[in-house]
């Protein structure tokens, strides 16, 4: 049992991969498991299978789905088959890095915050591929509970044992109507801001939020906010 897994979607993932199992590796893991789903095409997912096996140094989890799915698929897919058995959920995005100590700060942060069901932190914005930690970041920003989360919360697990879980159809922002859906049913102040900077977000042309598309091929925003909750 992992205290904390981080779910770490990939989806022809070669261009960040590399790099951000070094930006991990350079991180506290010690109560981590990264659960890596791949959605990849079968000879990129050889290559994938290959360098996470050859160059990780923490504790993993490594599945390949045989079909593309929606990122919310490969979120719910892994929830339901770790949310018994780990505390703390973190997205671990393939293009975006962290601070060495991100886990273990915001952890803590729960851990000490019981009212608190999901929690979120700012993060620097750059525009350079290729970096681990400290990043070379020309912005930065944070999250709004009103609106959005982020890119970079953590998670009770105890949430998704209480029946409340990411919508499998959403290809691009869902994660935005399951954070107001545990506003809705636990309140504002289940949503908390941890405001230290332990992140930085690769803003870049083919990033899920520009580039995800619906069934028929709308715009993956769009599609969402369509068919999200209302």
């Amino acid at each position: 049992m992992s205290r904390i897994t981080g779910i770490c979607s990939l989806y022809e993932p070669l261009a960040f991969l590399a790099n951000r199992i070094r930006n991990l590796n350079q991180c506290d893991l010690s109560d981590t498991s990264i659960f890596f789903a791949d959605c990849s095409s079968e000879p990129t997912w050889k290559t994938v299978k290959t360098i996470i096996e050859s160059d990780c140094k923490f504790q993993y989890q490594l599945h390949h789905f045989d079909e593309r799915n929606t990122l919310y698929y490969t979120w719910a897919w892994v929830v339901d088959r770790t949310k018994d058995t780990t505390v703390y959920f973190c997205n671990t995005n393939v293009d975006d890095i962290q601070e060495p100590t991100y886990h273990k700060k915001m952890a803590e942060f729960l851990d000490q915050h019981l009212g608190v069901e999901i929690v979120a932190c700012t993060w620097l914005i750059t525009e350079i591929k290729g970096q681990i930690w400290p990043p070379n970041a020309q912005s930065a920003s944070g999250p709004n509970v009103d609106r959005t989360m982020g890119h970079f919360p953590m998670w009770r697990a105890s949430l998704h044992r209480a029946g409340l879980n990411f919508d499998q159809r959403m290809v691009a922002i869902g994660d935005s109507f399951f954070w107001s859906a545990v506003k809705k049913q636990y309140g504002r102040s289940a949503l908390a801001i941890l405001d230290e900077q332990l992140s930085c977000y690769l803003s870049h042309e083919n990033n899920l939020y520009y580039t995800a598309k619906g069934p028929q091929g709308q715009n993956g925003e769009a599609y969402d906010r369509c068919i999200g909750p209302h």
